[in-house]
């Protein structure tokens, strides 16, 4: 085909689209040809213009609440208690649309609604992508070529929301999945069903269940815990009561909590420390990762699979732990114990007492007291070896 037959061609194609746009029945806004031109200089150019809009709401609180209950999707929210009978509620929304005007009506979009249900308020927020202007049916622009991930993630979104909440404290918080910054500081329990991204709770009186993943995580006084953690990273600390954790992959450091404690663990790399005031019983199930503990002074069961294991006591207790795959290191505790130490395919390594291991090289044990003896220190590994260290000197 020459050259000449091409132009033709394509002289012939637009010519026939001038004329079905000229006399074709009506269609949708959008579907036109000089609609998908626009669309497509949306989608090429993004959301180049912003506006900011700020509203207040208040809603009083009746004696019979005793919960308030947020809806939200992607936000930063702060809620914060205090001495007080109604919900205040301050609303900044930085909106990004293809001009000034689209940007200016995509913030106004999203205001703070009350609902009231029996013994609860609901907080919802309006505003949401389908409600947004914007070219129908083509996905948010991607950002201009070379963007940096955060920017073209800022202009795929439609806005960002930044809520604080003031409300009584003696409310419980029950949040819908989430995702963004949340900070929830002064109010009488939590219960977020799930959340992603940076989460701080701190100075809650009763307790805090949370599903987290995805982010750093920041625990701090609170009365009990119910933790479902998928790669959170961060620090649990002050808890008075139980504390319950499931939990895949991330790192998470445990101190000054009373307990008990229950973990469930797969691939997560945990230190406990400063557990001088853990009540018994310490029971940790894990899967891959690493443990830490220093200054165990209270009955525990650890059983590690594949773990890297490192127990620290600073006072003799009844300890049972068990490992497969990997060795198990422990240092002793200053005062009288019993150890009974059982290592299949492996070692066991006494560095603490005058006891001096049995066994050959399928399995070596070792039992006895240790300066007088006092509560058993057990510890079984299996294709793995133990090395017991002596007291360490603060």
């Amino acid at each position: 085909m020459g050259k000449r037959e091409l132009l033709l061609i394509v002289v012939f194609v637009i010519l026939g689209v001038v004329l079905y746009e000229a006399t074709g029945p009506s269609r949708a806004p959008g579907a036109s040809f000089g609609g998908i031109i626009q669309n497509f200089k949306r989608h090429i150019q993004g959301n180049r213009a912003s506006a900011e809009a700020h509203s207040t709401a208040t809603t009083p609180v009746g004696a019979g609440v005793r919960e308030l209950r947020v809806t939200l999707g992607q936000s930063e929210v702060t809620i914060a208690g205090e001495d007080r009978n109604d919900i205040s509620a301050d609303l900044t929304v930085t909106a990004r649309g293809f001009d000034d005007a689209e940007a200016r009506q995509a913030a106004d979009t999203y205001k703070v609604a009350f609902d009231n249900v029996p013994e609860a308020i609901v907080m919802s927020l309006g505003g949401s992508r389908s409600s947004l202007p914007g070219p129908a049916g083509l996905p948010g622009p991607p950002g201009p070529p070379g963007a940096t991930r955060e920017r073209r993630l800022e202009n795929r979104s439609p806005a960002r929301v930044m809520l604080t909440l003031k409300v009584p404290r003696r409310l419980r918080v029950r949040l819908e999945p989430f995702g963004g910054r949340l900070n929830i500081d002064g109010v009488a329990a939590v219960d977020a069903m799930g959340s992603r991204g940076e989460v701080k709770i701190a100075n809650v009186a009763e307790r805090v269940s949370l599903t987290h993943g995805a982010g750093q995580l920041t625990l701090d006084h609170i009365g009990a815990l119910k933790l479902n953690a998928r790669n959170s990273r961060g620090s649990i600390r002050h808890v008075e009561g139980l504390v319950a954790i499931e939990s895949v992959a991330g790192e998470l450091t445990i101190s000054d909590v009373t307990g008990p404690i229950d973990i469930q663990s797969r691939g997560t790399d945990y230190r406990l420390e400063k557990l001088a005031a853990l009540q018994p019983p310490l029971k940790i199930d894990a899967t891959s990762g690493r443990l830490r503990i220093d200054d165990l002074k209270t009955e525990a069961r650890i059983d590690g699979r594949n773990t890297d294991l490192d127990i620290a006591l600073a006072q003799a207790a009844p300890v049972t732990i068990y490992s497969t795959g990997e060795d198990i290191n422990v240092t002793a505790p200053p005062g009288g114990y019993t150890i009974d130490a059982i290592a299949t395919e492996g070692r066991v390594s006494l560095n603490d007492g005058n006891l001096t291991p049995s066994g050959g090289e399928n399995e070596q044990r070792a039992k006895g007291a240790v300066r007088g003896g006092g509560p058993t220190i057990t510890v079984r590994a299996t294709r793995a070896s133990v090395n017991l260290r002596g007291p360490s000197v603060k």
